[in-house]
């Protein structure tokens, strides 16, 4: 199968890590495999290229006719047989670019909000891969085709966690927090994303502003226009020395083994894919109910496997985090976890699904 993957994107985040992991374990299945990305985008730093990966490059974020002319060109040449748009101006730009070829495509759609340009799904889409039953059902109201949604949840290398030795993990961290001049012998809270508005950590900043009398340290993980933000909200707040905000880390699987409880105060979110990395590594969790997360935490049988509570609760998040600290054991069911991300959210699994979405447009 030859697939062209397309992304907008400028900045790397969990869609990016997804896009990357599909097509390069594509690509050493045997398929052909092109990726169409941004020159000024992070993303082509972490193609794979090789005998069967190749990349390709268009100017700005794909909005130019120049962008379009030359996405087309690439498709041309590759002649894919399936073309998978990754964000919302790829679905744009490939379906622009690939018009009258004839070629099947697919679009990603993993955020948890309504959808503002609905028509060009329609138009340029016949499948809309979603992340979680949660997405799938925003795209429902915002007026998509049911017959055209499919659920492929996100993944993770979930079995590398088996690998990982434990002593080492806590080493890294406990030299992480010493080389940011962070308190010692105290747990270690740590999340981990984009710091942007919808992440939601300034809501975990207010959490544990009500948690000062308590022993803890935070491991703040990510790149965004939140930073300085944040920062100074942490200051304002009392809690600039015990907040350590390294930007983004390539080690997040040995910096989870050695975490104490992983927060997770997204706002909107359509999966949570750095939820599952928690759950393979099978530290405690809190995290909040939006979007697809209750479908990672709170699965159909038996009972939930972290404590979740309401979006933008600072309150409730503070009570749920302070629970975990003193009692980690009784709200954190960590081996069924673990058993869950493998068995449900591997790579191995949402690789399978998506080729056979695939497979189903090609039959």
């Amino acid at each position: 199968m030859r697939v062209a993957f397309v992304s907008t994107e400028r900045d790397w985040g969990g869609g990016e890590v997804q896009l990357v992991r599909l097509g390069s374990l594509l690509s050493e299945r045997g398929d052909e495999v092109l990726f169409l990305a941004s020159a000024a985008g992070k993303l082509r730093e972490a193609v794979p290229t090789g005998a069967t990966c190749t990349l390709r490059t268009f100017p700005g974020r794909g909005r130019s006719p120049w962008s379009w002319l030359r996405a087309r060109a690439a498709l041309r040449a590759f002649r894919p047989q399936v073309v998978y748009l990754n964000d919302p101006r790829g679905v744009l730009l490939g379906g622009l670019a690939s018009l009258g070829m004839g070629i099947p495509r697919i679009a990603a759609r993993r955020a948890a909000f309504p959808i503002r340009s609905p028509g060009k799904y329609r138009r340029f889409a016949d499948r809309i891969i979603c992340v979680s039953k949660q997405v799938a059902a925003i795209c429902r109201e915002s007026g998509l085709p049911a017959e055209r949604l499919r659920v492929v949840y996100d993944g993770a290398d979930v079995e590398r966690y088996a690998e990982i030795d434990r002593a080492e993990a806590a080493a890294a961290v406990r030299s992480l927090v010493d080389a940011h001049r962070g308190p010692s012998d105290v747990p270690v809270l740590l999340t981990a994303g984009k710091l942007t508005e919808c992440k939601g950590h300034h809501v975990l900043l207010d959490a544990l502003s009500r948690l000062v009398d308590r022993r803890w340290v935070l491991i703040l993980l990510g790149e965004g226009e939140r930073r300085e933000a944040l920062a100074s909200r942490a200051a304002a707040l009392g809690l600039a020395d015990r907040v350590i905000m390294p930007g983004f880390r390539d080690d997040l699987p040995l910096l989870l083994c050695g975490t104490d409880v992983f927060v997770f105060p997204s706002l909107q979110e359509g999966l949570g894919s750095t939820v599952i990395e928690a759950m393979a590594a099978g530290v405690p969790i809190v995290a909040t109910t939006a979007g697809g997360l209750p479908e990672l935490l709170q699965p159909d049988e038996g009972p939930p496997i972290g404590l979740s509570v309401p979006p933008g609760d600072a309150e409730a998040l503070a009570t749920a985090i302070g629970a975990v600290l003193d009692d980690p054991e009784s709200h954190a069911d960590t081996r069924r976890a673990r058993e869950l991300a493998r068995q449900r959210f591997s790579f191995d699994r949402m690789v399978g699904d998506t080729r056979a979405v695939m497979a189903e447009l090609l039959a």
